[in-house]
């Protein structure tokens, strides 16, 4: 699945060969953050057309999608990334509005969330193993959450830059790949986050990104 700007999302059920429009051209919003777990269930999450944080799940390969809107504790802001460890539990990032930032929970699909406020924005989340998990954001911040997310111990990076998005590409040797930096936001990267499936060869399952390349091509590895 691909996430982009107003609301847009793409399916591929051929591994990445061609793509399909779910939905497009809503006013504003977006989504940063989209993940598939199997071959029929995906998630992506965002903010809507009035600014809130926004939720989606798909049971179908993402044809078809349940939307949630919800608050980061009772705040309006944007999700930036999303895990799920499951179909029922999974955690979002995000930016308040106010500056600060968020890592929400939910353990029923998205219906229900749990909050904690960071004070800058958390930019990215990723899960090697539900007892390893890490989130990275303004300032540098890198935490860690031996929990599924429910708690988070902050760790030094010894950077002050501003971090988007990781991976780990193997989660037994926890190996911390990083795939976009920047100092500031005058020159995003259009290439927001890569996640390749475990098989052999890569399957390409999400890209989602600020601009696009002028050919908008999507290149399949």
């Amino acid at each position: 699945i691909i996430g982009g700007d107003s609301q847009d999302i793409l399916y591929s059920s051929d591994g990445g060969a061609s793509w399909q429009i779910s939905q497009s051209g809503f006013f504003g919003g977006g989504f940063p953050g989209a993940q598939m777990i199997s071959s029929t269930v995906g998630f992506v999450a965002g903010q809507n057309s009035i600014f809130g944080p926004l939720f989606g799940a798909s049971t179908d390969g993402g044809v078809s999608w349940d939307f949630h809107a919800f608050f980061f504790d009772q705040s309006e802001g944007t999700c930036t990334d999303v895990f799920f460890f499951n179909q029922n539990t999974g955690v979002v990032s995000g930016a308040v509005f106010d500056g600060t930032g968020a890592i929400a929970r939910t353990t029923d699909s998205g219906m229900n969330w749990s909050t904690l406020i960071f004070d800058q924005a958390i930019q990215g989340i990723s899960f090697p193993q539900p007892t390893s998990g890490f989130a990275a954001g303004v300032g540098g911040r890198i935490s860690h959450s031996t929990d599924a997310g429910i708690s988070w111990t902050d760790q030094s990076s010894g950077t002050t830059m501003r971090s988007r998005r990781y991976r780990f590409s193997d989660s037994r040797a926890q190996r911390l790949r990083t795939l976009t930096a920047s100092h500031d936001d005058e020159n995003p990267p259009w290439l927001a986050a890569l996640r390749c499936a475990s098989a052999n060869p890569p399957r390409l399952i999400a890209i989602f990104g600020t601009t696009w390349p002028q050919n908008d091509m999507v290149q399949r590895t």
